[in-house]
């Protein structure tokens, strides 16, 4: 399991453009904390995806302007709607 600090640092060597974080990650940072901090430096295009459907978290990602939130278990059909729409909003912002 990567930690947050190795997705931040993946993020700022790669610059993807798109992110598909996990809510729980390795070591004491959360997912959401390590988005917030891609988003302040980079695009912030993310995707969360998470077993915890809480309202405090889904309340926390939505703070972060994600791309969407898909909650575990999912079906792969799910997660690669989400991203063809992410992908399509990205598009979007550059024209």
């Amino acid at each position: 399991m990567l930690s947050a600090e190795d997705a931040i640092a993946s993020v700022e060597k790669n610059k993807p453009d798109l992110v598909v974080m996990d809510i729980v990650l390795a070591g004491e940072m959360t997912g959401l904390e390590a988005a917030k901090m891609i988003s302040d430096k980079h695009s912030g295009n993310i995707i969360f995806l998470s077993a915890l459907a809480d309202v405090r978290t889904l309340q926390r990602a939505a703070d972060i302007s994600s791309l969407g939130y898909i909650i575990k278990p999912f079906q792969d059909n799910v997660l690669i709607s989400k991203i063809d729409k992410a992908f399509e909003k990205i598009a979007n912002k550059k024209k």
